[in-house]
């Protein structure tokens, strides 16, 4: 089941809030990122981490 745009449009206030709380309580946006993940899908946490970790070893590879 979709949920309908009324819904949708709700999460996405209560997100922006929550963003912008962390945000001026100092967090980071990975950090807001992985609080989400975990609170949303805590298996999806570890996953999530070896994709940033790959990522960031892939920004440290100087271009060619």
């Amino acid at each position: 089941m979709r949920p309908d745009k009324t819904y949708r449009q709700g999460a996405e206030v209560v997100l922006n809030m929550f963003i912008g709380e962390m945000n001026s309580l100092g967090f980071e946006p990975e950090d807001i990122v992985t609080a989400v993940i975990e609170k949303c899908d805590p298996d999806s946490v570890r996953v999530y981490e070896e994709i940033r970790q790959q990522f960031n070893h892939l920004k440290e590879i100087p271009n060619a």
